[in-house]
């Protein structure tokens, strides 16, 4: 097709769109109705062949980005829920040690008076700073006191 013809579908004058092309001032208006009767994509007239980001490499990275995109969303929802969890199972943790905690002291407390009750009947005789004596050297009371003095900071957090 010739200029003059191209011109004369476009409706304009072949001078104008020598004109036009001469000076470089076409517009998109113009490219978009050249494009129709050419029958390509506007796109066309902006592809350079030297240029890496022909039309074909655009849509392969336009592709290689919306699943990039996808990948970065879905981490972060991971990474909200991990969070989530993590915060909830901290949280259970802390209640399971609390329990443990008021559990082991009622154990120790029960313990102690019942060894203290066993040691008063077998022997009558001891004083309280003799029978407490007894009781300090207890293994199971001064493990249970161990256990129950590296537990208290947690149970205060």
């Amino acid at each position: 097709m010739s200029i003059p013809q191209l011109a004369e579908k476009i409706g304009m004058t072949k001078r104008g769109l020598y004109s036009s092309i001469e000076n470089k001032t076409l517009t998109v208006s113009t490219l978009e109705k050249i494009s129709e009767v050419l029958e390509v994509l506007i796109t066309v007239f902006f592809e350079d062949e030297n240029d890496k980001w022909n039309k074909p490499a655009l849509l392969v990275e336009i592709e290689r980005l919306k699943k990039e995109y996808e990948d970065i969303k879905n981490i972060n929802k991971l990474n909200e829920n991990l969070a989530g969890s993590a915060t909830r199972e901290a949280a259970n943790f802390k209640m399971l040690l609390r329990m443990f905690y008021s559990a082991l002291i009622e154990i120790y407390t029960e313990s102690f008076y019942n060894l203290q009750k066993e040691l008063q009947i077998k022997y009558p005789g001891l004083n309280d700073s003799e029978l407490n004596k007894i009781i300090d050297e207890n293994y199971t009371l001064k493990k249970m006191q161990g256990i129950i003095r590296d537990l208290k900071p947690l149970y205060d957090e």
